[in-house]
This record gives C-alpha cells, structure tokens and sequence, in this order.
C-alpha cells in the first residue's frame, strides 16, 4: 500500500520526542552511556524509549558497526520469540513490513539476560504519541485529515488480517503498540509478548 505521507507535518523542532529524560529513566534495568556485551557485540545504550507489561526497550549503538539499535529486555518469552519468527517467514514486498529486523541475543555476565535486538528508524514513532501531537489542532494545514486517518487504521486492519490469515494473534493491539512512520504513515507492530501462534485447527 502506497499511500503519501500527511501533508503537512509539524516543525522538526517541535517533533516528538524518540527519548526520555534522565529523570524518567530512573529505576530502568539499563542506563544511558552504560556499556553492555553479548557474544556477538558490545552496545552503548543511548535512552530510555518506553516500555509496557512486557519489558521495556531501550535505543542504544551497536559498536562494532556504529548503527543504532532498539533492545527490549524483560519478559521476552518463547511464543514471542515464535510469533516474530513466523511473522518474519511471511513478510514480503507485497505488504508493508510488519515488523523490525530482529535478533535473539544473551548478554554477557554478569548481567546475562535475554534481549531482543531490533532495528531502529528515528521516522518511527509510537502511533498513541504521534496522534496526540495533532489533538486540539485547528489550522486545516497542520491537522491530519480525514482520508490520512482512513489510511491509517486501514494499515492497521491489513497488518492484523495478515497476522491472522497466518494464524498469528497479537492479542494486545493498541495504540501503544504500534510504531508509525511520521513521513509515510507505514506502520509497524511491536511488542509481541502476549502473542500466540496456532496450528490451522
């Protein structure tokens, strides 16, 4: 689906913030400029993104390759392990991607816990952030409209009938999961902890 981006997108300036404060990463398993090693490479984490019931995601640099990097860590089960694996089987370019390159990683001691390693796009933005940007606009040139929201929620409904035809159930479809392009209004879901994948019975 091709579909143009919003006409009209606020001033860079007064954008969206990707990261939290210092203050507000307060209590989080990871800080900013803290240093953390897996097998395959060492990561400096950069801020806090934001996290949910599942765990909580961090942007951070792959130093081997200078690229940044989302790194969720907390609950990371089996099924979503499983979920983003089939999901990743039927993605092609007939739809738009569902969801970010991944990677299963185990740190290093003497942290040594599970995260997931997933590709980063500043573009994105947590779709719960990006409309409430645009309550209480009233110039028409600023304000999405009406055929920018049908495009929207209809990415959303193909994205979850892909799932679906492919007996995957995100089971937690909400605002706050579910990454949107600020330029082309491409979406993508994310956190797949309370996902199931089922068999064609």
């Amino acid at each position: 689906m091709n579909t143009p981006g919003p006409k009209s997108i606020v001033p860079k300036s007064d954008m969206i913030k990707n990261c939290y404060t210092k203050k507000e990463e307060n209590g989080k398993i990871f800080s900013s400029g803290q240093i953390i090693e897996s097998p395959e490479t060492k990561y400096e984490i950069d801020c806090f993104l934001g996290g949910g019931s599942f765990g909580s995601v961090f942007k951070a640099k792959d130093i081997e390759n200078n690229k940044h990097v989302s790194i969720k860590t907390g609950l990371i089960s089996d099924d979503e392990i499983e979920c983003l694996r089939e999901v990743s089987k039927f993605q092609s370019e007939e739809y738009d991607s569902l969801i970010e390159d991944f990677t299963m990683e185990l740190l290093d001691p003497p942290i040594k816990r599970k995260i997931l390693v997933l590709s980063y796009n500043e573009d994105y933005i947590v779709l719960s952030e990006f409309l409430r940007k645009y309550e209480g606009v009233e110039d028409d040139s600023l304000a999405l409209s009406n055929q920018e929201l049908t495009d929207i929620f209809s990415r959303i409904e193909i994205a979850v009938k892909n799932l679906e035809r492919n007996n995957i159930f995100h089971r937690d479809i909400k605002a706050d999961n579910i990454l949107i392009n600020k330029k082309t209004l491409q979406i993508k879901l994310i956190d797949f902890g309370n996902c199931l994948v089922t068999n064609n019975s």
